[in-house]
């Protein structure tokens, strides 16, 4: 299951305990790339700074699909800090959060929606100024063994 949540700003029809009002997404995606150039006599590499797409979120229409239709045309900042959570059920049938992104100063930049006569799915885009990408391992009987989290700054430029 994946769930966005937009600092309560955008709500969803999500249920699941600690999430209520989170938007349902059916699919994400996200992409970083980065130039690497070869000197002169192919020994040494230079990279470029990362260039990080977009996120790219698709979901069925529910509650939450106007106002992700309308942030699409008003193209600002919704709240500091937009978070997905990956939840996997763990031990004894409760919900873990496995992953989780925080995507700092996020817009909405593209929307998009289509039917075929079926329930309409949007897909849209969240563009953003800082990620944090987290990831928590659990034991078979569902005990957190390790946690780690990396990020990046884009308007610094720098890893955090």
């Amino acid at each position: 299951m994946i769930l966005l949540d937009f600092e309560g700003v955008l709500k969803g029809d999500a249920q699941q305990s600690g999430h209520e009002d989170w938007i349902n997404l059916t699919s994400i995606q996200l992409g970083v790339a980065r130039t690497i150039t070869v000197s002169g006599s192919g020994k040494d590499r230079e990279t470029s700074t990362p260039n990080f797409s977009e996120v790219a979120c698709s979901k069925d229409a529910d509650i939450s699909s106007n106002e992700i239709f309308a942030q699409s045309i008003y193209g600002k900042k919704i709240c500091d800090k937009a978070i997905v959570h990956f939840i996997q059920t763990g031990g004894e049938g409760a919900d873990q959060v496995y992953m989780e992104y925080e995507l700092y100063e996020p817009i909405i930049s593209s929307y998009s929606i289509s039917s075929g006569g079926e329930r309409p799915m949007e897909s849209f885009t969240v563009s953003f100024t800082k990620i944090i990408q987290k990831y928590t391992q659990f034991d078979a009987g569902g005990t957190q063994t390790e946690a780690t989290d990396k990020g990046f700054d884009l308007k610094t430029g720098k890893p955090t």
